[in-house]
């Protein structure tokens, strides 16, 4: 795939004067929820988060993009199309371009239209990749996964429960048992809505039978 540093370097110059780039601090919402979004967001530097805001006012964690990642693509070719909220997870720089100036762009480089098929498609991909991996495993091996992964990534401290529900695909009840039955065997603490590994090695041999 075509790197987004690539693409940046080869931006025709009627359309780069259209850009401009814009700084977000730790815990700024850079796209707001259910709101109407005409800018395509290139994300150059710090970590954000996508979560979708549920009708009980909770977030559910649909992804985590990093520098170099796109996002708002879907609105640019759906007006209609309703956002999730972005978060910055991290201080967080991004370059902004219209619609408008993003199918002007299209129209003469093909390499750019190229490059915003590959982002949507891998996208998808990753969504059928991620559902077909979670119904392999168990709950139990779902939600240890999960507590790994932040672990791994500096992100343990900004998991939820609701975040957690979503990441694992399981109903609150399951998960609620299945979380109890993990506290109990030692591998983590769940307390004040924080959740603490307790024995990083005996996590790590478990998720390493199932997620080599």
């Amino acid at each position: 795939m075509i790197s987004q540093i690539e693409i940046l370097k080869a931006i025709p110059r009627e359309i780069s004067h259209n850009m401009f780039s814009k700084t977000y601090e730790k815990g700024s919402q850079i796209i707001q929820p259910s709101e109407h979004n005409d800018y395509l967001y290139f994300l150059t530097d710090g970590r954000v988060e996508v979560v979708q805001l549920t009708h009980d006012g909770n977030e559910l964690f649909i992804n985590e993009l990093h520098a170099h990642n796109v996002f708002g693509e879907l609105e640019v070719f759906d007006e209609g199309f309703k956002t999730n909220a972005v978060i910055a997870k991290t201080k967080c720089t991004v370059i902004k371009l219209h619609r408008k100036s993003v199918f002007e762009w299209m129209k003469i480089d093909r390499e750019f239209s190229k490059y915003l098929f590959e982002v949507i498609v891998n996208c998808y991909i990753k969504k059928c990749v991620r559902s077909d991996k979670l119904t392999a495993l168990t709950i139990k091996q779902r939600l240890l996964l999960s507590l790994f992964n932040h672990h791994k990534n500096d992100s343990l401290d900004s998991l939820n429960k609701s975040k957690l529900i979503q990441e694992v695909s399981a109903p609150k009840r399951s998960l609620n048992r299945v979380l109890r039955e993990c506290c109990d065997e030692g591998y983590v603490i769940y307390s004040n809505n924080q959740f603490s590994i307790i024995n990083l090695e005996k996590l790590t041999n478990f998720v390493a039978n199932f997620d080599g």
